[in-house]
């Protein structure tokens, strides 16, 4: 109670406090100084308890008189003062209120109270941008989440398109593949090192077979030329190395002048990315392993000859950037020649110690299995393609009248010596007969190009057969002359399609021992039977084996590249996609799809078939609209209530063992785990389900790429080395 009565004393002294006005203030110093002020300014007003104990106060009735008398002073002080007079507004001055406004109404509405929904806190639209412009207010936001308010003005790409034009059209490309003997068609994988020149050598060879370009002067023409054109993605071009294998299917014509649709895949050389190489390995039928003439053999090589080997595909060399002996290392002749044994022999001893029983057949130059290429200066040449030059020598007249064309080529290797118009084996003075009529001649039109005079070299070549304009022996790039001149010299790469028609089987040939190395499934089956024979019969069943999921050119979907075995396919037909998981008993891993596309791979540009056309057996395409179903690897067939094919087999009857999948690829040479983990994160918590699908994607593109969400949460992705990632 005590309590209670002390703060309502306080409350008491403070309303007392707060009835002083500021008048009764101005009148007490106006008048006479108060009397407090005059007194001890050290006095107390106020008691310990908060009580006031001070000079009595004016009540408010005296406050109010004197206000009021203090007021009327100040009026008789201003009549008084003219000066005072002056300083207060004047009639012309104060404001005019026109007639019409009702002044209690404005009073009234700026004493009106206006609620917080109503307040106006930024100028409105048409006020910012003017009458002329059109505005549009949305009360809720009715887009989705994926749609960006505002369209980038070009979309991302993430692998380029080119359109190349070739001597021949696609028409005769599409009739050519549609061969149902498959005698004109083969698939080699183009394997090796890093930097040993395999994409140089296929951008020779398409310069080959393209168009040439409209351009009159060497400068233009060196702009115009290919350059690493099967490198397809953007992060290929930028940091000048193969990430991917890149197809190209094309018209490729041998030393007889039979054309042959050739299907060549350029594969990565670096050792992180030996899983792209073994994807293309695995839908092969040889292989051209590249080897750099001064590198030699390294470990990428040993790793992709290994992987060849085990899958029992027929294999080549080509000794790349010969170039290199004569203008880095300048040896002479017979040390290029020697050199070049070396890497011969040392290779055979590899594929030798790769192979089970140590039966692989040999490498060597007289057997067609081995060229010699110089990318950079446009040339390739095998024993036979060199031979031909000397079809009309008369200095062999005598020798080769006793010799064919095959048969001289035979002489052009090993410890074989030329003496008086007679080939012999006995060591004599006189060079290696590959020395003496390979080499020189190649060392002789180096020097002639880049040390003689320009009449001189023009005599001289004409003489070989080689005819220059002015403009181009004129160029101030000797490198771009002497691919001009050796390209002319050594003519068209038939050596290389020679050794493809010579020793890599057709489709139907090497069908078996593919299907017996990797499909799970009873050979005395109906459906293997025709994958053996490779049929593209109407009653044949669909057999399509994927191994690689290659990215579209915005990098939101994938093109499926595959062999097919059995059947035909065509834009359309309904498609049962069969898992790495798939078997008999558990179908889990299993789906439809429909084929939206079927087309035909060439590198930048992929050649669509039309949707009336089926591709039969023995064929590599590229097929769109089924990559949803697809994580690695795959088997495809015909779904059993498709009726837009013609293939009316039914797989999967009672009397008829069903479809297996092929085998899984495994990657022994690489380990057959992926070893370097990378802990992932978004920068913006808010898109994880973005990189979550970016994740996805890299699983589905990269062979032996693993994603994984540990106990903690976080996104782990696991990769061959630190490059992979």
């Amino acid at each position: 109670r005590a309590f209670t009565e002390t703060v309502q004393l306080f409350l008491s002294f403070v309303f007392v406090r707060l009835s002083i006005t500021p008048t009764s203030y101005s009148h007490k110093r106006n008048n006479t100084q108060h009397s407090t002020m005059s007194e001890d300014p050290t006095q107390e007003l106020y008691d310990e308890f908060g009580n006031y104990i001070g000079p009595d106060l004016e009540s408010d009735t005296e406050s109010e008189s004197s206000a009021s008398a203090g007021t009327a002073s100040d009026e008789e002080s201003l009549a008084n003062d003219p000066m005072a007079m002056d300083t207060q507004p004047s009639e012309s001055n104060a404001l005019v209120i026109p007639s019409d406004i009702d002044t209690s109404q404005a009073i009234a509405t700026d004493n009106a109270i206006i609620l917080h929904e109503d307040k106006v806190h930024y100028p409105s639209a048409a006020q910012t941008y003017g009458p002329t412009v059109q505005t549009v207010v949305l009360d809720e936001d009715a887009m989705d989440l994926e749609t960006p308010i505002l369209e980038p003005t070009s979309v991302k790409s993430v692998s380029l398109e080119d359109d190349l034009t070739l001597r021949v059209s696609d028409t005769y490309l599409l009739n050519l593949i549609a061969n149902p003997t498959t005698e004109t068609r083969r698939c080699v994988s183009v394997v090796g090192a890093l930097g040993v020149g395999k994409s140089t050598l296929l951008d020779m060879i398409l310069e080959e077979q393209r168009i040439p370009p409209t351009a009159n002067t060497a400068a233009k023409s060196r702009v115009d030329r290919l350059r690493r054109y099967s490198d397809t993605l953007v992060m290929e071009q930028d940091r000048g190395l193969s990430i991917k294998p890149t197809p190209l299917t094309l018209p490729l014509p041998d030393s007889r002048g039979k054309t042959f649709g050739m299907t060549l895949i350029d594969c990565p050389g670096h050792v992180n990315f030996h899983d792209e190489s073994v994807c293309s390995l695995s839908l092969s039928d040889g292989v051209l392993i590249a080897v750099d003439a001064l590198e030699g053999i390294t470990m990428g090589t040993e790793m992709v000859v290994k992987a060849a080997v085990g899958m029992g595909l027929s294999l080549g060399m080509c000794i790349t950037k010969l170039d290199r002996l004569i203008l880095e290392l300048r040896l002479p002749p017979v040390d290029a020649y020697r050199k070049l044994v070396a890497i011969v022999d040392g290779m055979n001893v590899l594929i030798q110690t790769s192979s089970p029983g140590g039966q692989y057949p040999v490498l060597c130059p007289t057997k067609g299995n081995v060229m010699f290429a110089s990318g950079l200066h446009g040339y390739s040449f095998t024993l036979a393609s060199f031979a031909q030059r000397y079809a009309d020598d008369e200095r062999l007249a005598d020798a080769s009248s006793k010799l064919t064309l095959e048969q001289f080529a035979k002489k052009l290797w090993g410890d074989t010596y030329y003496t008086h118009g007679t080939f012999h084996t006995k060591r004599s003075s006189t060079a290696r007969t590959f020395v003496e009529f390979i080499l020189e001649p190649i060392y002789k039109l180096y020097a002639l190009v880049l040390g003689e005079e320009e009449g001189l070299v023009q005599k001289t070549l004409r003489v070989e057969g080689v005819l220059l304009k002015k403009e181009e022996l004129r160029n101030s790039n000797p490198q771009e002359l002497l691919r001009l001149t050796l390209s002319k010299f050594f003519g068209m790469s038939v050596g290389l399609v020679d050794w493809m028609v010579k020793h890599v089987p057709s489709p139907k040939v090497a069908a078996k021992p593919k299907i017996l190395r990797s499909y799970t499934g009873s050979l005395q089956s109906k459906i293997a039977k025709s994958m053996l024979t490779c049929s593209s019969a109407s009653t044949s069943p669909l057999v399509v084996h994927i191994t690689k999921l290659l990215s579209s050119t915005d990098g939101q979907s994938f093109s499926a590249f595959g062999r097919i075995y059995s059947g035909s396919i065509a834009a359309g037909d309904k498609v049962r996609v069969l898992g790495e998981n798939y078997t008999k008993e558990d179908d889990e891993d299993e789906s439809f799809a429909i084929v939206s596309g079927v087309s035909i791979p060439q590198g930048r540009r992929k050649i669509g078939v039309g949707s009336g056309s089926r591709v039969g057996a023995g064929n590599w395409v590229l097929l769109d609209g089924i990559d949803g179903a697809i994580s690695k690897t795959a088997t495809l067939t015909l779904a059993d209530d498709n009726s837009n094919n013609n293939n009316t087999s039914n797989i999967d009857s009672e009397e008829e063992e069903p479809l297996q999948i092929f085998r899984p690829l495994k990657f022994p040479q690489a380990g057959n785990e992926s070893v370097m983990k990378l802990a992932v994160e978004p920068l913006n918590p808010a898109e994880l389900p973005k990189m979550v699908e970016g994740l996805r994607r890299i699983s589905k593109s990269y062979p032996m790429a693993q994603t994984r969400v540990e106990e903690s949460g976080e996104h782990v992705l696991f990769g061959t080395g630190e490059m992979y990632l």
